[in-house]
Formats: structure tokens, sequence, C-alpha cells
């Protein structure tokens, strides 16, 4: 690397940190949020679920406008707290 070309990397890395730690440190504090988990019921008895995560925004919002999905005697659904 000669010594032109330096002071552009860095830079270059300065900006690649600034918006990594944006979107690092974009978080549910400021908005509302619910905890989410997909179960899985087979004839009305919990068969399978997923640890609860966190979500707000646009994705909270496609999880719950979610529809339930039915195969056979088995349902899977989002649920929120």
């Amino acid at each position: 690397m000669n010594n032109a070309s330096k002071p552009a990397a860095a830079v270059f890395i300065l900006l690649l940190l600034l918006f990594t730690s944006a979107f690092l440190f974009t978080s549910c504090e400021t908005e509302d949020s619910k905890l989410c988990r997909k179960v899985t019921y087979n004839n009305g008895e919990l068969e399978n679920t997923t640890d609860w995560v966190e979500y707000s925004g646009w994705a909270l919002d496609n999880i719950l406008d979610m529809e339930d999905v039915k195969i056979g005697d088995r349902i899977t659904r989002w649920e929120c707290k």
C-alpha cells in the first residue's frame, strides 16, 4: 500500500465501522416490542417450540399479521407476549 492510499483506506475503515455500529446498536428499546416464538401443536398438545426472541418494528408487524398454518392435526403459529 502506498502513502497516497493510506488516508483513503483509513476513511473507508472509519465509515465501515460507523455503518456497522449503527446496525449493531439498533434495538427495540425505542419501539414497542414483544417476545415471540413459533410453536407447533399436534392434536392440541405442544409438540415443538423455538426460543423466545424480541421483535419490534416491521419484523413484529409481519409476525402479528401471519396466519396459523394447519396441516392435518398440526397447527403452527406465532405466540407473542
